[in-house]
């Protein structure tokens, strides 16, 4: 078998990238994900003072999203399908990605607006005093960044009597901390750059920013990174891919119970609670019962042996966006821009003319798209004191003229795709892992035996065939919902918290560190059955160590459990 690409003019990058390493067996292991979210949600107060200075700037959406726990399994997966050279996930269907209706969408980031740049050559010492109202020292500033839990420590909480301005730099505050922690998030997972900090001095003008299309170019250059040979971990709004995977895909969702855990909330007006973006959702509680979750191998297997159209929803919100608020839905004229993303340093494509159908519309063969792979490198280590307005003018003028690179096609009526996805296939890499793609080619090969015996009029062996194809379909479906009932999942995501946050605490562990610790993350996800009673005697110590002598298993069984 073959996982392509057959034609390699598209995929340039196939050698060096993580997929041809899972391919021959030399990645096992989950990536570790960056994030620090939690330390908002427990350790900062929510006040409603908080709001006004919230919406100005354009943050009070991502303020309202959930902190849940990440999948870090699932967004593996998927790391292991993005592509630097398109910016795209390359699934059996074709290719789909994370686009700016996403991340207004889902956390209602603004997107119309001034590109998020500007110099990091500033007196940072200064710009603390006077916007946080206080000057970090020693070991808190690293660089031009400063440590997250500074910002817990000498920011105090407010309250009805605070002063304008302490609300204000509180407000500075928690917004950093989104910053650092979910938006930005480094992989160090401690620090926060201080270059966004000029930013926020003036709430009006910080709304005035495209702090969606900055989080989203920061988004791509992190799953460009991590999908590198050799690579261990993804920062980045990580939060973001869960969630545009659990609408597009949801074979892999789970199922929310619509349990409302919005009063653990500190907000003294519960209606503020309403105007929010869709990724609030998942503040409810959800079972995972029925999916397959936090076990690699399973999502590269569901994901490889696709064979339903259904298996995929290119327009999960087509019957919601009239239910969201003005700041999920007001940039609608910019979704289908292709245009570079910027933030800082980093200038990313938006390729919304590689998928098509995630608006509606039919699907042809994209114009090539040109990898620049200096672009892709440049970093801000040795551009400590760059004013990149300057440095990327080109690129911030083509953002500010993006209103003329609207990518457009025709209605999708029923249309069937076909040249696309026979020159897709011969381009991209079709399977990750040889298990889905082993049932892929034995499904495709019953078909194909099938259609010959319809042809020689031998339905005497129609019966056999049509129960092998059944066979492979039920097994599809059982290896995408993982059964895990009985998993306690207030209690599990309580468990994962404390788990990122001691995490984030330790710093970077090495590689073997890592690998220890995420098989026990996997075997928390399973059922929970009670122990049975210990053996008090030698006859009985006996007979209970021969019960629980387990039988050889084979590969097949460690990887499905």
């Amino acid at each position: 078998m073959d996982p392509g690409p057959s034609d390699p003019s598209l995929l340039q990058l196939q050698s060096t990238h993580i997929s041809t390493r899972t391919w021959r067996g030399e990645v096992y292991e989950t990536m570790r994900v960056r994030r620090r979210r939690g330390v908002v949600d427990r350790t900062m107060q929510y006040h409603s003072r908080m709001i006004p200075y919230l919406r100005s700037s354009g943050f009070y959406g991502i303020s309202r999203v959930a902190f849940f726990s990440l999948d870090w399994a699932l967004i593996t997966a998927f790391v292991e399908r993005w592509r630097p050279e398109t910016h795209t996930f390359h699934m059996h269907c074709g290719e789909c990605t994370i686009t700016l209706q996403d991340v207004q969408v889902q956390l209602g980031l603004p997107i119309e607006g001034m590109p998020v740049t500007g110099t990091t050559d500033a007196d940072y010492a200064d710009v603390c005093e006077r916007l946080l109202g206080r000057t970090p020292g020693g070991d808190d500033v690293v660089g031009c960044k400063l440590k997250v839990d500074w910002l817990e420590r000498n920011v105090p909480p407010i309250d009805d009597e605070s002063d304008e301005e302490s609300v204000q730099r509180y407000v500075r505050s928690y917004i950093l901390q989104l910053i650092g922690g979910c938006l930005f998030a480094d992989k160090s997972n401690r620090f926060v750059h201080l270059m966004f900090l000029p930013l926020l001095e003036d709430f009006q003008v910080a709304g005035q920013y495209s702090w969606g299309s900055a989080c989203l170019a920061y988004l791509y250059r992190e799953l460009c990174r991590g999908s590198r040979a050799g690579a261990h971990e993804v920062a980045g709004a990580s939060i973001l891919v869960q969630l545009w995977a659990w609408d597009r895909f949801p074979f892999i969702a789970p199922r929310r119970l619509h349990v409302s855990r919005a009063q653990q909330r500190t907000v003294d007006d519960q209606n503020m609670l309403m105007d929010v973006p869709l990724g609030h959702r998942w503040l409810d509680a959800f079972s995972i019962s029925q999916s397959a979750t936090h076990v690699v191998s399973n999502y590269r297997d569901a994901l490889d042996s696709q064979s339903h159209k259904d298996d995929v929803v290119w327009q999960p919100y087509t019957e919601l966006l009239g239910s969201l608020p003005d700041s999920c839905t007001n940039g609608h004229g910019s979704w289908l821009s292709t245009c570079p993303l910027i933030c800082f340093h980093i200038v990313e494509w938006h390729r919304p003319e590689r998928v098509m159908r995630q608006f509606g519309m039919v699907q042809v063969v994209p114009p090539n798209c040109v990898y620049d792979a200096q672009l892709h490198r440049l970093e801000l280590r040795g551009h400590h004191h760059e004013n990149w307005v300057t440095f990327h003018a080109s690129y911030i003028h083509m953002w500010e003229n993006h209103g003329d690179t609207i990518a457009t096609a025709a209605l999708n009526e029923g249309h069937d795709h076909q040249d696309y996805m026979t020159w897709y296939r011969s381009v991209t890499r079709r399977f990750i892992g040889h298990d889905g793609a082993l049932r892929d080619y034995m499904r495709n090969l019953l078909h194909r035996l099938r259609r010959v015996f319809i042809e020689d009029g031998y339905e005497q062996g129609l019966a056999a065939l049509d129960e092998g194809i059944k066979i492979l379909d039920e097994d599809e479906r059982q290896r995408s919902n993982l059964s895990h009932d009985g998993i306690d999942v207030e209690q599990d995501i309580d468990e994962n918290n404390e788990q990122e946050d001691e995490e984030d605490d330790q710093g970077e562990p090495n590689i073997e560190v890592r690998r220890r610790r995420t098989r026990p993350a996997t075997v928390r996800e399973r059922t929970r059955r009670p122990r049975p009673p210990r053996p008090s005697t030698q006859t009985e110590i006996a007979a209970d160590s021969s019960r629980r002598s387990p039988p050889a298993r084979s590969s097949r069984s460690r990887v499905s459990m």
